[in-house]
This record gives C-alpha cells, structure tokens and sequence, in this order.
C-alpha cells in the first residue's frame, strides 16, 4: 500500500512519454500485445534504475532517496498510520512483480 502512490507517478510519467520519445531505457509495449503484463514489468524493471536517478532530457528529477512528504494508511477503518517526511532509501532495487 505505501508504494501506490509512487507506482502511480512513474504510470503518469510513462503515459506523459507517450507523446514523445521514451527514453532509451524503456522498451515500449503494444497494447495489442495478448502479454502486455509481461512486457510490461520487463520494460519497469529494466529502466528502474536508469529512472530512479533522473533525466535532464525529461526533467525527471532523481528518485534516489525518493523523499514522500506524507504517507497516511487507513486499514480497514480500525488501524490509522500517518507517516511525515519519509525517506526511502535504495528505490532503485524496486522490483515489479504485476503489471496489467
């Protein structure tokens, strides 16, 4: 749960790159492709590191340490956790494991 938030924002950096050039560390999938999960994952995880420390030429600032404000969790309505100033360290070992 506490990573949604930044899958996000790498899904939304992709998509933007959809209208121009994705960087070379990416390999760009066919939404026609009946393995597009696949494709997928072995596209994120190749570029994850290459992203993780930022491109001038996308102005992607570096994810290393990626630096999240604020984190709040509610489970199941019972348990509250609301984290400030986190700092998440080695970003650049994310591994993603499903991709639709």
């Amino acid at each position: 749960m506490i990573f949604q938030p930044t899958i996000l924002l790498i899904a939304v950096y992709i998509t933007c790159a959809q209208a121009a050039k994705l960087p070379s560390f990416f390999t760009k999938c066919k939404k026609s492709d009946p393995n597009i999960g696949v494709c997928l994952e072995q596209s994120g995880n190749a570029g994850m590191v290459q992203f993780t420390k930022g491109d001038d030429g996308y102005h992607i600032q570096s994810f290393s340490p990626l630096k999240v404000p604020e984190i709040y969790i509610d489970v199941n309505g019972g348990l509250y956790i609301n984290l400030t100033d986190v700092e998440i360290l080695d970003f650049e070992q994310t591994v993603l494991k499903k991709a639709k």
